[in-house]
């Protein structure tokens, strides 16, 4: 694949479509921290429902690791053929979708297991692929000199996710209550049980408001190659996982390397 020259507004683009991203994932980090308090609080808040809280706990973020990584070879080779704009469009509409549905489960009595595991599975595989695309991305449109400040900026949004998430999401938890407590705010927000609609809602508009962001970009993709120079899909695929698989992880840096190639000797003979 050739290298795409960054366009001369680039570092501006890509501010604008890291500042909506991050928005998004940070109202990500929300709705998973209000989901956790919706099965600890409300699915099962009884002592005998312990089992029943652990197993829920567990399927949802197997189902959601399971999906992400399994499609992980996937969404890179399809980002590789396809708009990437395109492709973060469709996944922060589709993501957006998705936290409404469970936004609609969540307001039922008893939102049932299955449902609340296939939305997750299907949480992950979207998110994957807005990855792969986001992560192509940004390199295409930071010039090289920039690449340094706009690493930083990528790994600082994971770290403020986990840092305000959890804040961020206590507290629209707790608007409902406040509210009712004033006796102001909109009738339909503080008749709520409990805020975690609420803060389900507030992520779903952080996902339409970065797909409004990403359709105003513009992202350059990478030419296609003519089919015959190109690896089929199953191809690249099948090539990702060879390379994973070859390179076990180094204890040290975290790196997929090879052992022992990447452990400087002083290390010793450990080898896990």
């Amino acid at each position: 694949m050739t290298q795409l020259l960054a366009p001369p507004n680039g570092w501006r683009t890509f501010l604008w479509l890291w500042g909506s991203q991050a928005l998004s994932v940070i109202g990500s980090a929300v709705a998973g921290f209000a989901f956790n308090i919706y099965l600890t609080q409300t699915r099962f808040p009884l002592a005998e429902q312990k089992p029943q809280l652990a197993a829920a706990l567990s399927l949802t973020a197997l189902a959601w690791t399971l999906a992400a990584t399994l499609s992980a070879p996937l969404a890179g080779a399809w980002t590789d053929r396809h708009d990437r704009r395109r492709i973060m469009l469709v996944c922060d509409l589709a993501a957006g979708a998705l936290t409404f549905a469970t936004l609609g489960l969540l307001l039922s009595p008893a939102a049932p297991l299955w449902a609340l595991v296939t939305l997750a599975a299907l949480m992950g595989l979207v998110s994957t692929f807005h990855g792969s695309a986001f992560d192509a991305s940004y390199t295409s449109l930071v010039p090289r000199d920039r690449l340094p400040r706009a690493n930083g900026l990528m790994q600082t949004v994971w770290s403020l996710a986990g840092l305000v998430g959890p804040a961020a999401a206590a507290l629209l938890i707790g608007v409902p209550a406040l509210l009712r407590d004033a006796g102001t705010g909109p009738a339909w927000l503080s008749g709520l049980k409990d805020g975690v609609p609420f803060a389900y809602a507030v992520d779903g508009l952080t996902f339409l408001l970065a797909a409004a962001v990403v359709w105003r970009l513009s992202i350059p993709s990478p030419a296609p190659r003519p089919r015959a120079e190109r690896p089929t899909l199953a191809q690249d695929m099948r090539f990702g996982w060879v390379f994973i698989g070859q390179r076990r992880p180094c204890w040290r840096c975290y790196s997929p390397l090879r052992w022992p190639t990447c452990a400087p000797a002083t290390w010793g003979s450990w080898n896990p």
